[in-house]
């Protein structure tokens, strides 16, 4: 029986891989509630938005209807959340024992790549922020989403590791 040491405790192969599969369907969880906050706080920023506001941010012509740019951003956000379940939710199943393909790793890797992104424009001052707290704080949540993402694929790649050297 091969057994590993952590924080001066013993933990057998069966510890290990429960732990890795516990951490994989949090961790999955926590992807998708950084999508459905994702929506949340954008759907609120465009309701509590003066449309001037909107129309300058955006540098829209006053012909074009603020109603594209609400039907863009919800596509947008629609994808997004999609994407960010179909990760989480890929992560869950495979915590629960279910073999997953390795698509979804690449998903997760091109969306922590997204998130990773925006901290650097916030940090840049590409982002369009209204105070110093709200840079903070979008970066802290984008950091949070991102490494999330991460624990992700690493746990998926470390459960597959330990699964293969029995198999």
């Amino acid at each position: 029986m091969m057994v590993t040491r952590l924080m001066g405790k013993e933990m057998t192969r069966e510890a290990r891989l429960r732990r890795l599969r516990d951490t994989l369907i949090i961790a999955g969880d926590g992807v998708i509630a950084f999508g459905a906050w994702s929506m949340a706080k954008t759907m609120l920023f465009l309701v509590l938005t003066e449309d001037a506001i909107l129309r300058e941010m955006f540098s829209l012509d006053e012909r074009l209807p603020l109603v594209a740019v609400y039907v863009m951003t919800g596509l947008m956000l629609c994808i997004d959340l999609g994407i960010r379940s179909y990760v989480g939710l890929s992560a869950r199943s495979e915590g629960r024992g279910k073999r997953k393909r390795a698509l979804y790793l690449i998903v997760a890797m091109l969306a922590a790549t997204a998130n990773a992104y925006s901290v650097v424009a916030v940090f840049q001052g590409t982002a369009v922020t209204m105070s110093a707290l709200d840079t903070v704080v979008s970066v802290v949540i984008e950091s949070t989403a991102a490494a999330t993402l991460l624990l992700v694929i690493y746990c998926s790649i470390r459960l597959r590791q330990l699964r293969g050297s029995t198999e």
